[in-house]
């Protein structure tokens, strides 16, 4: 009898590879060096939309067709990012590039939230605020929280999609994997 794994799931949009660049180019742990932390690698910078978590592999099916009707009715959204700060208490502070609210992103959000609403078994508590992670803190060492960069123009991206990601914890960080994508059309 074979052991079925647990795939560890979540709904996410990716802005362009060159606003991912520009933000990772002007945030604190490219422009300040030896701050305690770690870039994301650009491949892995994505708004997440809502985490699903552990999943049962057979559930997935199920898990896609759920995301195909939350998306229903709900077009491209123009996503705006106008600044980059800190996210979260001292000692686990995370570099983000926080995304404006948006109407279409909170409907979607919500849905989700109705559909999947333990977050792998997470409570849903705290308000909703997207971000695109640029940097962690190391091991036992906050990042700060002294540092925000307003962004003069704001960096801006159209999400025309969004993407059911597995994650894959590794001892070297997380690699993501794309299990599906969903165009949003309204």
């Amino acid at each position: 009898m074979s052991r079925t794994h647990p795939r560890r799931l979540f709904v996410a949009a990716y802005p362009p590879q060159g606003v991912t660049r520009r933000l990772l180019e002007l945030s604190t742990l490219s422009t300040t060096p030896g701050l305690p932390g770690r870039a994301t690698p650009a491949e892995l910078v994505h708004l997440t939309v809502h985490f699903i978590g552990d999943t049962d592999p057979r559930g997935v099916g199920a898990v896609e067709e759920s995301i195909e009707r939350a998306t229903a009715g709900i077009g491209p959204m123009s996503l705006t990012v106008p600044r980059i700060g800190f996210l979260g208490v001292a000692s686990s502070s995370l570099l983000v590039a926080e995304v404006a609210p948006h109407a279409g992103l909170a409907e979607l959000r919500a849905r989700l939230v109705t559909r999947f609403p333990g977050g792998g078994g997470r409570v849903e508590r705290s308000v909703y605020r997207p971000h695109l992670t640029l940097a962690r803190p190391s091991r036992g060492m906050p990042i700060g929280r002294d540092v925000e960069i307003r962004l003069d123009p704001p960096a801006e991206f159209t999400v025309s999609g969004i993407h059911l990601m597995e994650s894959r914890l590794r001892p070297g960080g997380a690699t993501h994997a794309s299990v599906r994508s969903f165009p949003l059309m309204g």
